[in-house]
């Protein structure tokens, strides 16, 4: 049989397929002050409750081999900590299991992060939304998010929210969302140099890329390069969407995206201040 291993160093954790995240929380927990690297080996890992990483953590599988699974009726989110630094997370595959879930399941919820990225994972059949990047309260700049799949998701693919500062969406494949693909949102807060590039969003039933709040400021937006297609409810069915007369202030730059056949392009109504070719319609 494979032997599934969460690695530190000489530390080796053995993982024998039951509550998997005990042995990889204990791998985490041992990291010196500062952080380190843990290393999960090929196999499918079943976790009975979140993995909470740490300051300095970088957490790295083996690509789509590495499998976090949430184990039958768990109802917990996947990754979920709150106010860290440089945390680092790639090659893995995260499956919500929604199927077997009663509530909540979050793939990974980060927040107030900074200066931290999610690289090369693949979040998948989770409850709720699939990368949750939250800032209550006060900014925490810098987070990437590269080359991360989120498909079918029973809320929305990828979520920032509050004093999000110093965002990076980068080439994201994001399948049928419940709602939006991408959703940004003031929250009260203020938000900061915000980039959505090159990204496919396909079949979401809201609009794909959406910019909400109804209180809070926003300043330097980029949406630039993406494709959207197949937004299928056509109520909210937009390709991209600015709503709030906060975005108004904002300098955009939003152009080179393509927009497929759904319910509209970019709205106009109040908003104003679009640069560049941004839209394309078929």
């Amino acid at each position: 049989a494979r032997i599934l291993r969460a690695r530190f160093g000489e530390l080796i954790q053995i993982c024998d397929g039951v509550a998997d995240n005990v042995e990889i929380q204990a791998a985490i927990n041992a990291l010196p002050a500062g952080g380190g690297t843990v290393v999960l080996s090929e196999g499918q890992f079943n976790l009975a409750a979140a993995i909470a990483p740490v300051t300095g953590l970088t957490l790295k599988g083996q690509g789509l081999s590495t499998i976090l699974r949430l184990s039958n009726g768990a109802n917990s989110d996947i990754i979920s900590a709150s106010n860290l630094s440089n945390v680092h997370i790639s090659d893995m595959l995260i499956d919500g299991n929604k199927a077997n879930q009663a509530a909540n399941g979050i793939g990974v919820l980060a927040s107030r992060w900074a200066e931290s990225s999610l690289r090369r994972v693949t979040v998948q059949n989770v409850r709720s939304i699939g990368v949750s990047l939250g800032y209550p309260g006060a900014a925490a700049a810098g987070f990437i998010v590269e080359d991360v799949d989120v498909l079918n998701p029973d809320g929305r693919g990828i979520v920032v929210d509050g004093h999000a500062q110093d965002i990076y969406i980068l080439r994201a494949y994001i399948l049928g969302a419940v709602t939006n693909g991408i959703l940004v949102n003031v929250a009260g807060g203020t938000v900061r140099r915000i980039r959505i590039e090159g990204n496919t969003i396909l079949n979401t039933q809201g609009a794909s890329i959406a910019f909400d709040g109804g209180a809070g400021s926003a300043d330097v937006l980029w949406v630039i390069d993406n494709h959207i297609e197949g937004t299928h409810d056509t109520a909210v069915g937009f390709g991209i969407w600015l709503a709030g007369s906060i975005w108004d202030a904002a300098i955009k730059f939003i152009e080179g995206n393509y927009v497929g056949p759904i319910g509209a392009g970019v709205t106009a109504g109040d908003h104003y201040g679009l640069r560049g070719d941004f839209c394309f319609l078929i």
